[in-house]
């Protein structure tokens, strides 16, 4: 049913409490100040960059949301297939969610492009495929944008899980950008 779908989704897939959108990407001492200003409310915070993309396969193409980050994101998003841990992709590869898989038939170990709204592309390897069948997303490490689009990336994101005895509501009013 549905209701499984979407707890399975928020249980055991997207495991953060909120997303926090910042205007312009956070510098190292930004995020310093951000994470100590979550100190009391917060049980953990990780920054990342998100935007969205054209995924494309052979003569197919839809749109997928782009998440760059490190490590600490799994942390938030928990990359599996059934009882399988997957890895963080490497550089030049990336971890699809299954429901863009299934609609454009990709396998581990295709070859895919990701094109952004100018047309630049990041041209990657698919190393896993991950529980998700609510939402599209492409999960990159940032070198990997880095290096083929020559650019910083903007960190303007924020997966965030506040303490267990801390109100979703306290949380969000605590929090500002």
């Amino acid at each position: 049913s549905i209701v499984n779908v979407v707890d399975y989704q928020f249980e055991e897939v997207t495991t953060y409490d909120m997303t926090v959108y910042f205007t312009d990407g956070q510098t190292p001492e930004e995020q310093e100040d951000f994470l100590a200003d979550l100190e009391g409310v917060a049980e953990k915070a990780a920054f990342y960059h998100q935007s969205s993309m054209n995924i494309v396969k052979e003569d197919q193409t839809r749109t997928i949301n782009l998440v760059a980050g490190g490590q600490e994101i799994t942390q938030f998003i928990n990359l599996h297939s059934g009882t399988e841990n997957l890895t963080m992709p490497g550089k030049n590869q990336v971890v699809l969610s299954a429901g863009i898989c299934q609609a454009l038939d990709i396998q581990v170990g295709d070859s895919i492009v990701l094109r952004n709204s100018q047309m630049q592309e990041l041209k990657l390897t698919v190393s896993g495929i991950y529980d998700n069948h609510v939402e599209n997303y492409a999960i990159i490490v940032p070198q990997t944008m880095e290096e083929q689009l020559d650019e910083e990336v903007p960190m303007q994101m924020a997966f965030v899980n506040g303490l267990d005895t801390i109100d979703i509501r306290d949380l969000t009013g605590q929090i500002t950008v």
